[in-house]
């Protein structure tokens, strides 16, 4: 401790420290002293009973106790006057209670009250207003104490005086301060570095940057009551507001703010499809079955803090059905409801009351299916069935087919037809379908399946694709062709054919599958030729001069 003697300073000389007392420096005294205080009298026994001075109180010296008759001496007949005592005046008896009450009020107390309000003090001293010790002479007023004349930055800057000397002999440094070590032989350079640098890090101030802390910003001296008013007004983002402490008073499920309304087409309908329009029924059931639990859960905690008995209600509901019939009118039951604190809206529930049975069609209430339906104990109605989806839309898929995506089944009857795995590269525009890339196409194109490789059909042999048929035809090509497989069509015919199929295709042309379509309905009744009857020659003639 010697070594620092004179190191802290006094900041506040006003504020007296733990245990100082406040007196007049003339007459120092210490705490013993002023503790001390004797009377004169007590002075005076002291002084006789330093020097033996002593006066010894008179004693009156013992008798035995009289005996009335002495010739009943020694037959133990003096404890009858114990045993039957004497009639008391009322003077005596409030003697006698007067001596017992400070007997009573030491023993028997009240509960929740200590025995001895004052231990090992007098009887009868208030410990609040008893003083011991002499009175000190205050020399600083309560203001100075309180309000002292300088600011907290006063005190702060007039602490750092002669601090250059305090941290020459004693090493006191403030924090985060760098430290000096002041040494001249040999000279000391603070930017020296020492060690080999990393390869990747051909500037070497990494280690630098990592141990820069990331806030670089002036600390600044603030009080508590500062500090707790900004973290009571001043909330950081993604905090809610909290003005004295609400939420944690208000219960967990506490739901602010007004329920929006569920729209018409929400995220559940879109995904039902296209064809789906929302179910008016459905949405009233899921309104109508919410009541229902929110009504449920009253009724178990009103139970289980037991508040309410389905028994006692029963019992009260029968008593009040005058033709003992199990049914009563809305408005007597909604009132033994209120009575026991059951509450819900009778008008939002009723239709779902008469679809489970608890109103009939004349409006009168079926308690005891009521009761059941109350009853947490007991399972909830049944509820028929609500098809809201089309029989197209319904489709079930098992686990396995959900996981190997079974589920999706493909229609190969419309698929075009195919070829052998050839690219036509004689044509000017290929096609090419959704989903498939040019480099696919050299090898295996869409329009070759296996079945047409291991059995090509009339087409395939001739080297014709499903694009063969959708080409944009002249028109002396489509009639050439059809006067080939037997269609003979006159110029009239033809050209009303042909106009047609140019305005179905809008590509200034006529298709082959156009054309054919055209005559089919043109010409139902009309037998086509097989190909066996045909001329394979003329038709192969007929394609390569296309």
């Amino acid at each position: 401790m010697a070594g620092n003697y004179g190191h802290n300073m006094d900041r506040m000389p006003l504020i007296c420290t733990a245990g100082k007392v406040f007196e007049d420096p003339l007459t120092r005294q210490t705490v013993k002293q002023c503790l001390t205080e004797y009377r004169v009298d007590e002075a005076i026994d002291t002084l006789k009973r330093n020097a033996h001075i002593t006066k010894e109180e008179y004693k009156e010296p013992q008798h035995k106790p009289p005996i009335d008759n002495k010739n009943l001496y020694r037959t133990n007949t003096e404890i009858s006057g114990i045993l039957k005592p004497g009639v008391r005046t009322r003077y005596q008896i409030l003697l006698d209670e007067l001596e017992e009450s400070v007997h009573d009020s030491y023993w028997n107390k009240e509960v929740g009250k200590q025995y001895d309000p004052t231990p090992a003090l007098p009887r009868g001293m208030i410990p609040v207003l008893e003083k011991f010790g002499i009175k000190s002479n205050l020399t600083e007023k309560a203001e100075l104490v309180v309000n002292p004349p300088k600011t907290p930055y006063e005190v702060l800057t007039e602490s750092q005086k002669a601090h250059e000397m305090y941290v020459k002999t004693h090493g006191d440094y403030n924090p985060s301060e760098k430290l000096h070590r002041n040494y001249w032989c040999p000279p000391y350079d603070c930017c020296k570095r020492f060690g080999r640098r990393y390869n990747y890090d051909y500037r070497g101030i990494w280690v630098k940057c990592a141990c820069a802390w990331h806030i670089e910003k002036p600390y600044l001296h603030t009080s508590k009551s500062v500090a707790d008013y900004a973290a009571r007004t001043r909330y950081p983002l993604g905090k809610p507001i909290e003005p004295n402490k609400i939420k944690d008073q208000m219960p967990k499920d506490k739901v602010f703010g007004k329920p929006t309304d569920r729209p018409m087409y929400g995220v559940a309908e879109i995904l039902k499809g296209a064809n789906y329009h929302p179910c008016m029924f459905l949405r009233d059931m899921h309104s109508w079955v919410q009541m229902v639990n929110k009504l449920r859960m009253l009724v178990y905690g009103r139970i289980s803090k037991g508040y309410l008995y389905l028994r006692d209600f029963e019992k009260t509901l029968v008593h009040y059905d005058d033709d003992k019939s199990g049914l009563m009118t809305q408005d007597k039951f909604y009132g033994l409801c209120e009575k026991y604190h059951i509450q819900f809206s009778m008008k939002d529930m009723q239709p779902f009351l008469k679809i489970i049975k608890v109103v009939d069609e004349e409006g009168m209430v079926d308690y005891k299916n009521f009761l059941k339906m109350i009853d947490p104990n007991v399972r909830t109605p049944e509820i028929m069935p609500i098809k809201d989806l089309p029989e197209s839309s319904l489709y079930y898929v098992t686990g396995t087919q959900e996981m190997s995506t079974d589920k999706e089944h493909y229609d190969n009857s419309k698929m075009p037809t195919a070829g052998l795995p050839s690219f036509r590269t004689d044509l000017e525009r290929p096609y090419k379908t959704e989903g498939i890339h040019t480099a696919d196409m050299d090898t295996l194109p869409n329009f070759t399946t296996i079945k047409t490789t291991i059995n090509p059909s009339i087409y395939t042999r001739y080297g014709l694709t499903f694009r063969d048929f959708f080409m944009p035809r002249k028109p002396e090509v489509i009639r050439k062709l059809f006067e080939k497989i037997g269609y003979p069509l006159t110029d009239r015919a033809f050209n009303k054919l042909w106009e047609e199929g140019v305005a179905h295709d809008e590509t200034g042309l006529c298709c082959v599958d156009t054309f054919k379509k055209l005559i089919e309905l043109h010409f139902p009744h009309r037998t086509e030729i097989r190909v066996d009857e045909i001329d394979e020659t003329d038709c192969r003639d007929v394609y390569v001069n296309i």
